[in-house]
């Protein structure tokens, strides 16, 4: 008998996680995907995975789920199955056969400047921090959106930010590989007005801790300011936890990646828009990524189009 005949799906992703360095977080979406097509399908060896498994799990996930998320699972399965072909387990990769779902170009999501002005005025309001005010440290969570709206950076890159990282003098910020999604370093500038926000959280943070070296510390570390807060550092969920309690008390949704939205699209405006520098302050390895951003002008557009046919209508 075949000795590889009985690797499951399971088995394969922990021999690949042996195999390969993954950050913790794409473990974790690893056997997320792996367990949804388990329970959608049941648990087989992976040489005897068919096509109408694979279309009958495609069809409950985008039967509760948009074509971005199918695609999603579809990828990563197809990881999996690339590595048995790779490493012998079986002569071919049945996830591979299947198509992506067709996904619509919609305009990216971006947040208004009466949403953003409300938001900071909101949180500019001072609140007795002994209460049971949801958006507690009001102060930490202005500076976090400060810096997530004039840099663009994702919400691990914030999480991943240590403070040997931030130049105070000169004004620059180093984007490590462990928040990059392409894997890769990179520096982006940081305004005036956001260093000294930065300043003024180091020095609360200095006073916090009452030690003299933070390098190593995570600049945004929620937990250090508010005992309602768990675990020693600031995690993901927490800060998208408390984008929805602001979203909740705003009426409108207001995220991280819609600040890298809104900041991209602010750049690429006008008739010759620097998409080189912006891809750059991005972090895009594809200039057709940063290209999505840029937006039609609505008065150029009608300038020219009254210009060509201006005598015809």
């Amino acid at each position: 008998m075949d000795c590889h005949a009985s690797i499951t799906l399971d088995t394969l992703l922990d021999m690949y996680m042996q195999d390969s360095v993954l950050r913790p977080a794409t473990v974790i979406h690893f056997r997320f995907v792996v367990g949804i097509f388990n329970r959608t399908v049941g648990v087989y060896p992976f040489t005897e995975i068919s096509r109408d498994m694979i279309l009958i799990f495609r069809d409950q996930v985008l039967a509760r789920a948009k074509s971005t998320t199918w695609n999603n699972y579809l990828r990563h399965l197809r990881v999996l199955g690339n590595f048995a072909v790779r490493m012998g387990y079986a002569t071919k990769n049945p996830f591979k056969e299947i198509k992506l779902a067709p996904v619509p170009r919609k305009r990216k999501k971006t947040l208004d400047d009466k949403l953003i002005k409300h938001a900071l005025d909101l949180l500019g309001n001072a609140v007795d921090e002994s209460g049971t005010d949801h958006l507690q440290p009001r102060w930490f969570w202005v500076i976090v959106i400060k810096v997530l709206f004039s840099t663009g950076i994702r919400r691990h890159q914030l999480i991943e930010m240590c403070w040997r990282h931030v130049d105070l003098e000169q004004g620059v910020l180093l984007l490590v590989v462990e928040g990059s999604k392409t894997r890769r370093e990179w520096e982006i500038p940081l305004l005036p007005a956001v260093v000294s926000e930065l300043i003024f959280l180091r020095n609360r943070t200095l006073e916090r801790l009452a030690i003299d070296d933070i390098s190593a510390l995570q600049v945004f570390n929620v937990t250090l300011f508010n005992d309602r807060y768990m675990h020693d550092v600031m995690t993901e969920e927490q800060l998208s936890g408390f984008f929805r309690r602001l979203s909740r008390t705003l009426g409108k949704t207001i995220s991280p990646h819609r600040f890298r939205h809104t900041l991209a699209t602010k750049l690429l405006r006008g008739p010759f828009p620097d998409i080189k520098t912006v891809q750059d302050l991005l972090g895009h390895t594809d200039m057709r990524m940063t290209l999505e951003y840029v937006e039609v002008d609505m008065d150029n557009l009608r300038s020219l189009l009254n210009a060509r046919l201006g005598d015809f209508i």
